[in-house]
């Protein structure tokens, strides 16, 4: 189940960034899950989006055990993201974290892109 949170004081959003904020983490939590499965990831993989303005932050993660979690935070005072192709100067990181030799030194795998 993804977990929504938003950084700073309480705020009351209005409800088309609500609706634009659970549209981005439920997609963002469907694509870690399938990209965890399809890859048949023994750790974690996880997804983070950010962009110059709108979203500030797009993270979701997903384990070979079927945890998920994620968090969106949108910028208040911005028109929600429609398209997240509309993103200005966005960048893209999937990390993949699976078990090493040492338990206390996973083996990570990242991958980032930007535009």
């Amino acid at each position: 189940m993804c977990n929504c949170a938003t950084a700073g004081p309480p705020c009351s959003p209005t409800p088309a960034i609500r609706r634009a904020r659970s549209a981005c983490l439920g997609e963002a939590c469907a694509a870690a899950a399938l990209l965890t499965a399809h890859a048949k990831i023994d750790g974690r993989l996880s997804l983070q989006l950010r962009a110059d303005a709108v979203l500030r932050l797009l993270f979701a993660e997903c384990t070979a055990s079927g945890s998920l979690r994620g968090i969106a935070q949108l910028d208040d005072d911005l028109d929600a993201p429609v398209d997240l192709r509309e993103l200005e100067r966005p960048m893209l990181a999937i990390t993949v974290e699976n078990a090493g030799l040492d338990p206390r030194e996973p083996l990570r795998y990242q991958s980032l892109r930007s535009n």
